[in-house]
C-alpha cells in the first residue's frame, strides 16, 4: 500500500478525503489501462497525468471519483504521480525486457 495525505482534502461521494492509500494493481488493470508514465532514456520519468488519474480513481481506499481528482491541486497530483510509480517496478527501466 503506498499512502498520500492531500494538501487541501478534495469531497468524493459527499465527504472530504483528507488522504488515501493505494492498492497494487492487477496485471488485468495494467493490461487495460497501460503504463502511467514512460521512462526516458535520460533515466527520467514522463507521466501520463490522465492515466495517473485513471489508476487514481481504480486503486484508492477511501474511493476518489474523478471529481474528486479534478479538485486536486497541482502538488497533490504529483504526490499521487509518485506514489503509484513504485506500483510498476522496473517497468521504469527501459532496459528491462
Amino acid at each position: 500500500m503506498s499512502k498520500v495525505i492531500f494538501s487541501r482534502p478534495p469531497k468524493s461521494f459527499g465527504s472530504e478525503v483528507p488522504e488515501v492509500e493505494f492498492r497494487e494493481p492487477t496485471g488485468a488493470e495494467i493490461r487495460r489501462h497501460g503504463l502511467p508514465f514512460i521512462a526516458l532514456p535520460s533515466g527520467g520519468i514522463d507521466f501520463d497525468m490522465e492515466r495517473v488519474a485513471q489508476y487514481a480513481v481504480l486503486l484508492s481506499s477511501p474511493p476518489l471519483t474523478p471529481n474528486a481528482i479534478d479538485q486536486l491541486r497541482g502538488g497533490d497530483m504529483i504526490k499521487l504521480a509518485g506514489a503509484l510509480a513504485p506500483f510498476f517496478g522496473d517497468s521504469t527501466d527501459p532496459t528491462m525486457s
